[in-house]
């Protein structure tokens, strides 16, 4: 049962995120959407490397604490990684998010240019995923894997409704691709 809800999950995860390139197509262009690509790539490469990383090492040692059946213990290793990550997770953001509208064109091009302020319209939202993400696997360790299920379907359908709520209406010709990421952004902050 916990498998299948996790391979669910995973499923979600994955798609979620690559919603938003077909939805930037449809309400703007192939060129917006290689914007968003670049600033989401970039934007995510710590939370896939460090977030992943320090997961691991979370879920052992809150296990272990968890198992033996130490719940105080279990509880301090959450707080010490929730503090460890918002540490870590604060600087790199608010460093991408002030730097990248400015060193994206020098380093890209000017035509990306426009990828550095995405970057910055992202960066809250992946700086709470840097600590949220390994903080997860506490559900896993509980066999509440049903709970990332159900967060996992809330955003998936968060998202499907942002595109349904912005691309009627004129909305691409009157609002940029950045209101349309700035929105998202701050709905996958909310769920």
């Amino acid at each position: 049962k916990d498998n299948v809800a996790s391979l669910h999950r995973e499923l979600l995860d994955a798609l979620t995120p690559l919603l938003a390139v077909p939805f930037i197509i449809m309400m703007f262009d192939e060129a917006a959407a290689g914007l968003y690509v670049l600033a989401q790539r970039l934007t995510a490469l710590p939370v896939a490397q460090i977030g992943m990383s320090i997961g691991d090492v979370f879920q052992m040692e809150f296990a272990r604490h968890y198992r033996a059946g130490d719940h105080t213990a279990a509880r301090k290793v959450v707080l010490r990684f929730a503090c460890r990550l918002v540490q870590i997770g604060v600087p790199v953001f608010a460093l991408l998010a002030l730097v990248a509208p400015f060193v994206f064109g020098p380093i890209f091009g000017e035509e990306w240019a426009g990828a550095g302020l995405i970057c910055t319209m992202l960066a809250p939202s992946y700086a709470a995923a840097l600590v949220v993400a390994p903080l997860s696997r506490v559900l896993a360790v509980n066999r509440l894997t049903h709970w990332r299920l159900a967060y996992a379907a809330v955003a998936l359908a968060s998202e499907i409704a942002l595109f349904l709520t912005f691309s009627g209406g004129g909305f691409a010709e009157t609002h940029s691709v950045y209101f349309y990421v700035g929105a998202s952004s701050c709905l996958q902050l909310l769920c």
